[in-house]
This record gives C-alpha cells, structure tokens and sequence, in this order.
C-alpha cells in the first residue's frame, strides 16, 4: 500500500469520501490479518499428531487407536485456518488496489485541496514576510525581537509546511502517470519546474533555484515565493508539461537560426 507520513497528504486523502472509506476499509483488514493468531498449516498439524503417536509408541510400545481421527482433525482444522488466512489476505490485496485507484482516479481532487493549502500558507507567508521589515537571517531576527521575531518564528514554522506541500505535489503526480511521464517529472523537479507557472528556472535567484531544486526551503526562500506571485499547484502531469514548453519557447525562438542543407544543395 502506497502510505506517507506527509500530514499535508494524508489530510488531502481525507477530503474525498470514498477514498477517506477505501482506505479505512483497506486498514480493516490488515490489522484483522495481522492479529490473526498464528496457527500451523494442515500438513505441520497432521504432522504433529503422527509425531506425538510415534513417541508414544516408541516409548510405550502401544500405538494410539484414535491416532487417525486426531490426525484428521488436526489437519482440517489447520486446512481450515489456511482458508481463512488466504480468503483475509485476498481482501487485503483487493482493498489495497481499489484504495489506490480511487486516489489516483480522485487525484485532480486532492491537489486542488494541496493548491489551497498552498494559496493559504504563502498568504500567510507574504504577511509575516512584510513583517520582517529586511530582516534575512535569524540573528537580525533576535536582535530586532518584537513583532519581528514573531514574524521570523511564524515563518521557520510555515517553511516544514511548504516543503510537504510540494512533496505532496509530486508524490499524486507521480502516482498518477507512467513509467516515462514519471522519470520526466523527476528531471522537471530537478530543473527547480512545477512551482513557478511561466518562470523559466534560469530566471530564478541561484539561491532560491537551487533549494527549489534540493528540496531544502528556508525563510528567505518561503517570502521570495510567496511575494513572487506565480507559485502554483500543478493540477496534473499535463498542467506541468505544458507550463515547461510554455517557458522553453522563448529558448528556442531566440536561439540562431540553423541552415540545413540538403545533400542535393551541397554538390
């Protein structure tokens, strides 16, 4: 089962009813799965009872008279206990798979709940960020105390909050495409794509690009995005692509025009 320990996640899958069902639906049946007590399968119970009637005989030098109806017993009880382990793990593996195709079906659902979460916490962001008044670093932060440190705590709490936003993000991308379309995005994300809608990489800061890139945001970083104004939440594989051939363009209309010539024209 696809699981995450992203609360941002998780709070998103609860937003849909039949996925938030699925799911508990699906945790269920493993925990009745994983309490079920453990219990030898037919062959290791028959095989105990013709054990035991050995011993006996060997030590006593009398066979067991009802050694054949112990050792049937045995075995269908544990025939009857591999039944049920097999029917319980057959519904844990159903219920996996339609929980994970509800969410995946329901995916254009949650990251319109992620693009709210994410409009929410830049609000906030760019408030607390005009609050600082140019302070950049957590020393200034201290030293200027007041309505600016509360500023600066309110944000180093808002910084966790955006990261998991965006590893939320591309956690139901990439759950939702392809083998291919999933190694693209992770080239997108590693080019610093799928944050800024229209904004080529090349024209972000160096710093902020490259924790954009590494995953690693800071303050300074959080109050740049959020005063930028084009952050965004991509509402699937396609609403990225097409933002990526949207910057790229202007790469490929101001790069110098290239004359093929055919073999013909060469002679």
């Amino acid at each position: 089962m696809r699981d995450t320990a992203n609360p941002e996640l998780t709070a998103a899958w609860a937003t849909v009813p039949e996925v938030a069902e699925a799911q508990t639906r699906y945790e269920e049946l493993a925990k009745l799965r994983k309490n079920q007590p453990a219990r030898p399968g037919a062959d290791a119970a028959r095989a105990a009872v013709e054990s035991e009637a050995w011993e006996t005989f060997r030590d006593t030098g009398k066979w067991p008279s009802d050694v054949g109806k112990r050792a049937a017993k045995a075995y269908l009880d544990g025939l009857e206990h591999e039944a049920a382990s097999r029917a319980l793990y057959a519904a844990e593996q159903r219920a996996q798979y339609e929980a994970e195709g509800l969410r995946d079906a329901r995916s254009d659902v949650v990251l319109a709940h992620l693009g709210r979460r994410l409009a929410e916490t830049l609000t906030d962001a760019a408030e607390h960020g005009e609050a600082l008044n140019g302070v950049s670093d957590a020393e200034g932060a201290i030293q200027a105390g007041g309505a600016v440190l509360d500023a600066w705590r309110a944000l180093t709490a808002l910084v966790p909050v955006y990261g998991r936003l965006r590893a939320a993000q591309w956690d139901v991308l990439r759950s939702v495409s392809g083998e291919d379309d999933r190694a693209t995005l992770a080239k997108w994300r590693r080019e610093g794509y799928g944050q800024l809608r229209g904004v080529n990489p090349q024209d972000i800061p160096s710093d902020v690009l490259s924790a954009i890139q590494a995953d690693a945001y800071s303050v300074p970083v959080l109050v740049w995005v959020a005063n930028h104004g084009d952050a965004y939440m991509p509402e699937s594989f396609g609403d990225v692509e097409d933002d990526v051939l949207t910057t790229t363009a202007d790469e490929v209309s101001d790069s110098p025009a290239v004359e093929y010539m055919t073999y013909e024209s060469r002679r």
